[in-house]
């Protein structure tokens, strides 16, 4: 199975704001079109390593790239299924 994060904007000045902002902080994060289970979007996205999630926010937040602006997704997949999971019902179902 293949997982990774995506992070889908209000507007594309946003989305290449956020790419700027997390390639200066050392992270590898893909401008993509959003997957099109993710509605509430401009129609581009970031994508990263699951992993990188948690620091993503932070310097997304430390630029002061307002909340309304980005949404944060994890998203998995493999041959046969696709699921997209907003990061918040992650976070509120982990122990």
């Amino acid at each position: 199975m293949q997982e990774y994060c995506v992070i889908a904007f209000a507007n594309a000045r946003v989305a290449t704001k956020g790419q700027n902002i997390l390639q200066q902080t050392g992270l590898k994060a893909f401008l993509m079109p959003t997957p099109r289970e993710i509605t509430a979007s401009c129609g581009l996205s970031l994508r990263l390593s699951p992993e990188d999630g948690p620091r993503a926010r932070e310097a997304l937040d430390a630029a002061g790239l307002p909340d309304g602006e980005r949404r944060f997704y994890h998203m998995s997949y493999d041959e046969h299924h696709r699921s997209v999971v907003p990061a918040e019902e992650l976070t509120a179902n982990s122990p």
